[in-house]
């Protein structure tokens, strides 16, 4: 990850370095299975790109490369220290925003961010999360996007610890 270098250190709310973890441990399983699979049906459809990426049989493709990448950002996240306050926008707090059009967002702010179906998380280092960082509520602030300058308004701010279960009540576990 060439651009890994500039980054010295993520800082991670608990969650998302959990998310990471898994993250590994998927791709280091998918990765075993498709060696397993590589080794068992040798075939002219099985084999890796220049990208790192191996095919496996139906089209199916595992990162190789992935493994590493994921335990580089690991070796330079920090947890976060998280204060259980909603007074201003810190990492780990739950935001609701609205744009002057009315369209609201809710998300829960964070360092390093990953993909998750069910939980929207922002980087504290995007336009959008350098804006409301230490913004309170009812404060409108501006953040500039491939050349255009919006404004949000920020409408709520859960504390981190009820953060998820607010704003993304299905992704909780029953």
């Amino acid at each position: 990850m060439g651009d890994l270098t500039a980054v010295e250190q993520y800082e991670v709310t608990p969650a998302a370095f959990k998310a990471l973890q898994r993250a590994i441990k998927a791709n280091e399983e998918a990765r075993r299975r498709a060696s397993q699979d590589r080794a068992s049906f040798p075939s002219p459809q099985i084999g890796r790109d220049a990208g790192g990426f191996l095919s496996c049989g139906g089209g199916e493709f595992v990162a190789v490369k992935r493994v590493d990448d994921l335990r580089e950002i690991l070796d330079h996240c920090v947890i976060a220290e998280i204060k259980e306050q909603s007074s201003t926008v810190q990492i780990g707090n739950g935001v609701v925003v609205k744009y002057p059009d009315g369209l609201t967002r809710k998300f829960v702010l964070d360092g390093f961010v990953f993909n998750s179906p069910v939980v929207e998380r922002v980087s504290v280092n995007s336009p959008l999360g350098q804006a409301i960082l230490g913004a309170k509520i009812g404060e409108t602030r501006f953040f500039d996007v491939n050349e255009k300058t919006l404004q949000i308004t920020i409408t709520n701010i859960i504390p981190p610890s009820k953060a998820e279960k607010v704003l993304f009540p299905r992704s909780q576990k029953k």
